[in-house]
């Protein structure tokens, strides 16, 4: 009676790819969340306004500074999220076709290296007291580069795609957002324990050791799916479109040809094209579902201080 069961684990298992790298990004995202904002408002507290730590510990019971600590706070989140905005959209404008051209792997390793430079720098600005809050520029513009979570999702997306075949893709693919969107609470949950009991160094030093878990991962588990230096076997279960011979790719030309603004023309065109019945009108919904989203997320971030207390508390 459990044979059936048994055996329809062991060929999820068998089929698990990226999804441990999309689990442990969701958890340690979300987790994130949790750490950045304080880690900014005690930098902009205790070194840029020179405030007591004292006061910056309980800044509810001092009106005048805790407004000027807001204003401060306000100013730094808009130059700080113009950063996160712009260039991982650049960056996921470019790679999406580079991708579909020279393989998944170098797009996937590159978003996890800023997830760790992004890491690491919160650790870093974190321990060393003095540095003022704009040091974390640096560390949101390393994490940019790398495109963030929206080019891990679109990244992981097309890996799946190209390893199915067509009557199970979409399965997969929402087996796999899920996973990530489950990692989401996790995350949450276990940053706000271990911030509880044993302090911010020891929560960034365990989201830091996970991205470079996943990142080992990638390089020794992962298998190419695409591009010239695909695996075959991979490739026969896929759609590989190779445009180019693997003796013809050297590292000039692949990062050449990452710069091609013909590129951002085509994934707009691709985007807004006609298509049959009412997909293009689905496909506009859907964009702008997620603008509302990401819009109603601004009230979310302004209750945060107020959920990270209860989370701990």
């Amino acid at each position: 009676m459990l044979s059936p069961l048994i055996t329809a684990l062991n060929g999820a298992i068998n089929h698990i790819t990226v999804e441990p790298v999309m689990l442990i990004d969701g958890a340690c995202n979300q987790a994130m969340m949790l750490f950045i904002e304080n880690v900014q408002m005690n930098k902009i507290c205790t070194v840029n306004l020179n405030i007591s730590a004292e006061i910056c510990a309980n800044l509810s019971a001092y009106p005048e500074e805790n407004v000027l600590v807001q204003r401060e706070f306000s100013i730094f989140a808009f130059y700080n999220s113009i950063i996160m905005s712009v260039l991982p959209l650049l960056f996921v404008l470019f790679m999406g076709a580079w991708s579909d051209k020279y393989g998944r792997k170098i797009p996937l390793l590159l978003t996890l290296f800023g997830h760790v430079f992004y890491a690491s720098g919160y650790l870093m600005n974190n321990w060393m007291t003095a540095w003022p809050v704009e040091v974390i520029y640096l560390v949101t513009f390393l994490e940019a580069l790398g495109g963030g979570y929206m080019c891990l999702l679109s990244t992981t997306v097309s890996y799946i795609s190209d390893i199915c075949s067509e009557k199970t893709r979409t399965a997969r693919v929402s087996t796999a957002n899920s996973v990530w969107y489950l990692g989401g609470p996790l995350g949450t949950l276990m940053g706000a324990i271990i911030i509880k009991y044993y302090g911010y160094n020891m929560a960034l030093g365990l989201v830091l050791t996970a991205y470079i878990s996943a990142i080992l991962y990638v390089v020794f588990i992962i298998e190419e799916s695409h591009g010239p230096f695909a695996n075959e076997s991979l490739v026969e279960n896929g759609s590989n479109k190779e445009i180019i011979k693997k003796e013809d790719v050297t590292t000039l030309r692949m990062f050449t040809d990452f710069f091609n603004w013909h590129r951002v023309y085509e994934s707009f065109k691709t985007a807004f094209r006609r298509r049959e019945g009412n997909t293009r009108a689905i496909l506009l919904v859907i964009i702008l579902c997620n603008m509302l989203w990401r819009m109603s997320r601004g009230e979310m971030h302004n209750n945060k201080d107020s959920s990270l207390r209860y989370a701990l508390y």
